[in-house]
């Protein structure tokens, strides 16, 4: 016992003890103990525990699997893993390979993979720009990653340690980061043809004993604290890391905040001489807000520049129309409140029946045909300004994860490398956010309200002429399982100078993953749980509560669609009635995947090096379980402990479906260096990608296959001022075949509403049966198939003219089209036209939309039409990027330790429309010129210090740090898309103002 009073000892022991608390309390209580512990302790300050020369060298273990990151220089990484699976200099690589060294994460403080993709050569954040509409669970669905990347056009896939994961991507946990473009499956798996964004992660070593604290503070009451601490116990034999990071930050946008804690304990143990053992353990929680790039949208400006009449709903005339008035047909219940209410928050039916009928203000005369409207239009930012999310602070997504990671090494003999590696991945999400395409900014103009105690009595309206924000509440929540085996060969062939040296690499591997989703919407249940009206369908619109929340004019922070998360209870004609949350479908899917892989790989020098080839295949044998579902019967046990409702969807543990595919894809890439000075390449590379899990086939309602992607690259590299100054330019065609990424609930080509409003509309006619109703609903998942190519060039400058300088210089073009989309559409409506009009009298039946069943019906070719004709304009792109980033440090006396850099980045207008000229007879638009957005430039820069002393014989380095972000402030907003007539904006892109950061690190 008496070897725990040492403080080294103690120190471990009692920050191994801690991290069974939370990521943030273990993380700032570990900080404390290693910094008491050095000020106490002389051992623990003793002299960094000194390598053997082998093991400083590199020499002891080099491993053909991990990257030699001491042929960085500067922002110029030198070899990469992702070109070959073998640590290779990327002057050898044909395929496009971008490395992020440790200077630059550091420098320009890239703590998300937004930040680090931002000086990338032909990367960008997707914002959907590309898309009809944005969809909420892509802005922050409970199994989506907090943001998405596309290269060349192509959605970019993430790994860690190269295993496919669904973390958020941190600098606190990375060692390196590579970006590596366009489809090569033989060297990441099954994954997106745009490419892969990987992350290696932080891992103890037998340097020496070392601990990194750093603060950081910034604009909007940003603290962020990462703490990393390496303890060697047994030198060349045992050592312990410990690392985490705490983050509290808001955001330039009112509501808007970000709270991420996560830490990671990793130990490596090398038993023998030969063999390595290293394993990671992480958990965390990262905590958002969601909302999306715009305000809100407008109902509410013609209706005001009318006057702001009042009307009862039941007198609603046509000719109201023109001033800004429409009467809904919508079912549901109504929660009233809100600072601007003049009454306590109420709830109110409506069921477009005498006296159960509400007004709604309009943005534009809604009596105009529809092909003429305007359409969804954003309220200017004079009454709802940029800087505030009508989201509200109630809208969060909640992601909870942890990963098991361990890799076994054993070298056999001089040449070859035996891996064995698992990981396992876990994540827990859960969103409440509004739902629909953006929330409202309305006026009321209802004279009369439906009464709220139910009776058909109407009622005074204490809030006429008043100012709400409303939408309807839901979410999703989903569970993220992958659990990978991982088994690697890797040996080295000298076959002298006529036949070669030769890297070769064989992998098998086997893969079980699960994941599911559940969307969830708002409704009113009562006492027992039973849902308000219609207890067979407790997800049926006329069950649905959209909260409504009165402003105060002028005062900003009121405006917001009110709170999902905040209670409501009422009492309606006696019985008491409280919101629930109900699961509405099973779109989301729940899947379970199965995946056993070979690859066979093979990098080959000839030549004197002068000549390297890259090549090798994969295949990977696959098998999708779609899970059944059904909604729950009364007598089921989380009915009845009132966990869930009765008729309510859930998935069951019966296989509804089984997918098996095989597909197989290569890679041949060379590298030629003619001289010193120049050398030519060209790649090829196939790769396949799982089909979206909760992406339904329109016609099969089942999964859709895997899709293909294929590169060719080719290009040549420059190699001047001895190696100072590396140029590489790349020609390159990528395509994307049976992608399913075409939404069908979203216009111009939303056909799932229509479809659903009748199916809803029918079954309560009495003309669908239950089951048939469940049948032909529509999921919000149903997708299109369609293919996507792009072409183009990048070009990448590195230079490093001496070791005060450091430079990176990037440029690319892209231009990106979409082909053969789905056809499978004409036989699906075909087919089910014709079953819902054969119900006797159906065709009259009138939907909510004040349509009739055949009118719905008829309008869906001409959406289709409207649809394709969309993703042929290629809304939304940009062709042109450039970005440059660089650093200098001063090594003169006077200034040594001070270092200064800046970074700029820019794109292309993108094309944001086309001006509508006419109509064809059909009604689909004729369309004149394209309507572009200005272009998009920022600049960054930092300025830092670095200061080394001796603290108790101990190597210390303090260091400073200030960036500024958005140096010029350009402007926060960014046109995106115009309404149909050009007079107001649609979709935006908001950009983050001017912000500041401030970072502390002590390193000793």
């Amino acid at each position: 016992m008496k070897n725990l009073d040492h403080p080294k000892v103690s120190c471990l022991c009692r920050a191994i003890a801690l991290s069974r608390l939370s990521p943030r309390l273990t993380f700032a209580l570990c900080t404390a103990i290693y910094l008491s512990a050095l000020l106490e302790s002389p051992s623990l300050a003793q002299t960094p525990v000194k390598l053997p020369p082998e093991a400083s060298t590199g020499a002891v273990m080099l491993s053909p699997f991990e990257v030699s990151i001491d042929k960085d220089t500067g922002y110029q990484a030198g070899n990469t893993l992702s070109g070959s699976r073998f640590d290779a200099p990327l002057k050898d690589t044909a395929a496009a390979i971008t490395g992020f060294t440790k200077v630059f994460l550091s420098d320009f403080r890239a703590n998300s993979l937004e930040d680090m993709t931002a000086y990338s050569p032909n990367m960008m954040v997707d914002i959907q720009d590309r898309t009809p509409a944005a969809s909420p669970s892509f802005m922050g669905g409970a199994n989506g990653t907090e943001g998405r990347i596309r290269a060349r056009g192509l959605p970019v896939g993430t790994a860690l340690d190269f295993f496919e994961t669904l973390m958020p991507t941190d600098n606190y946990r990375v060692e390196r980061f590579e970006l590596a473009v366009g489809p090569n499956s033989i060297l990441f798996g099954f994954a997106n043809p745009g490419g892969l964004a990987t992350s290696t992660t932080k891992k103890a070593n037998f340097f020496r004993t070392s601990t990194s604290l750093l603060s950081e503070f910034g604009s909007w009451g940003r603290q962020r604290y990462e703490l990393d601490h390496n303890q060697v116990l047994i030198p060349q034999k045992l050592s312990l890391r410990l690392y985490g990071v705490s983050e509290d930050a808001d955001g330039w946008r009112q509501y808007d905040f970000r709270k991420n804690s996560a830490g990671t304990a990793s130990v490596r143990f090398d038993p023998w001489k030969n063999t390595k053992i290293v394993a990671n353990y992480e958990n965390g929680q990262l905590r958002t807000h969601i909302t999306r790039p715009w305000n809100a949208q407008d109902l509410f400006s013609l209706w005001r520049a009318s006057g702001s009449p009042l009307r009862d709903a039941n007198n609603f005339v046509n000719a109201d129309r023109s001033l800004g008035l429409s009467r809904t047909t919508a079912q549901g219940y109504v929660f009233a409140g809100g600072p601007g209410s003049s009454t306590a928050p109420f709830v109110f039916g409506m069921s477009n029946n005498n006296n159960f009928r509400v007004l709604e203000s309009q943005y534009e005369d809604l009596s105009v045909a529809p092909i003429n409207q305007a359409g969804f239009t954003l309220v200017a930012p004079s009454l709802l300004p940029y800087n505030v999310s009508a989201y509200g602070p109630g809208s969060t997504r909640d992601s909870n994860y942890d990963r098991t990671f361990v890799r076994i090494e054993q070298k056999l003999g001089p040449n070859g490398v035996l891996e064995f590696a698992f990981n396992q991945e876990k994540t827990i999400g859960k969103v409440i956010t509004p739902q629909g395409t953006s929330v409202i900014l309305n006026g009321d103009p209802n004279s009369v309200l439906p009464n709220s105690n139910g009776s058909s009595v109407p009622v005074a309206n204490p809030n006429a002429g008043k100012m709400y924000m409303s939408a309807p509440w839901g979410g999703d929540h989903g569970f993220f399982s992958n659990r990978v085996f991982r088994a690697t060969l890797g040996w080295n062939w000298d076959l002298g100078p006529k036949f070669g040296k030769h890297m070769i690499s064989a992998l098998a591997e086997r893969g079980n993953l699960e994941q599911w989703r559940y969307a969830w919407a708002e409704i009113l249940v009562d006492d027992k749980n039973l849902p308000i009206f219609n207890q067979a369908l407790p997800d049926n619109s006329t069950n649905r509560l959209t909260r409504r929340h009165y402003v105060t004019p002028g005062n900003f922070s009121t405006y917001f669609a009110g709170n999902g998360q905040d209670p409501v209870t009422t009492t309606i004609n006696g019985t008491t009635y409280h919101n629930a949350v109900v699961n509405t479908d099973l779109g989301g899917g729940d899947i379970k995947r199965a995946i056993d892989s070979v690859m066979f790989a093979t990098q080959s020098r000839f030549w004197n090096n002068r000549i390297v080839v890259t090549a090798g295949g994969r295949i990977d044998a696959l098998q999708f379980d779609m899970m059944n579902g059904a909604r729950l019967p009364a007598t089921d046990s989380r009915v009845a402990g009132k966990e869930m409702i009765s008729n309510e969807w859930a998935f069951n543990s019966s296989v509804a479906s089984t997918y098996k595919w095989r597909p197989r894809s290569g890679t041949l890439g060379g590298v030629f260096h003619v001289n010193r000075f120049v050398s030519l390449f060209g790649n090829y590379g196939s790769s396949a990608s799982q089909p979206t899990f909760n992406a339904i086939n329109l016609a099969t309602r089942g999964l859709n296959g895997p899709s293909k992607g294929v590169t060719h690259d080719y290009g040549f590299m420059l190699n001047l001022l001895q190696d100072k100054a590396y140029l590489r330019v790349t020609s390159y065609e990528t395509a994307r075949a049976n992608w399913d990424s075409i939404v069908l609930s979203a216009d111009p080509m939303n056909i799932v509403s229509p479809i659903n409003r009748v199916i809803n509309a029918l079954q309560q006619a009495g003309r669908l049966t239950t089951d048939e109703f469940n049948a032909h609903l529509l999921p919000g998942s149903v997708r299109l198939l369609h293919d996507i190519d792009s072409k183009g060039y990048e070009a990448s400058l590195g230079f490093n003219p001496n070791r005060n300088f450091t430079a990176q210089l990037n440029f690319s073009k892209t231009t990106s089209a979409y082909s053969n989309i789905n056809l499978g559409f004409e036989d699906w409506f075909a087919g089910e036209s014709a079953f819902l009009l054969q119900k006797a009298g159906s065709a009259v039946v009138q939907t909510t939309s004040g349509l009739t069943v055949q009118q719905e019906l008829s309008a869906l070719p001409q959406l289709m039409a409207d649809g394709r004709d969309f993703y042929t304009f290629a809304f939304g792109e940009r062709p042109y990027k450039a970005n440059v980033s660089s650093r200098y440090s001063f090594t003169n006396d006077g200034l040594k330790g001070l270092f200064v850099g800046a970074g700029a980045r820019w794109q292309s207008k993108p094309k944001n429309g086309r001006l509508i000229t006419g109509r064809q007879t059909n009604g689909n638009a004729l369309y004149g010129s394209a309507v572009y957005g200005p272009e998009d430039f920022k600049m960054d820069c930092f300025v830092g210090y670095k200061k080394p002393f001796q603290f108790r014989d101990r190597k210390t380095e303090l260091s400073l740090q200030l960036n500024v972000r958005n140096l010029t402030d350009e402007s926060e907003v960014m046109p995106l898309r115009y309404n149909n007539e050009f007079s107001g904006l649609s979709r935006t892109q908001l950009f983050e103002p001017r912000s500041y950061r401030l970072t502390v690190g002590l390193d000793f």
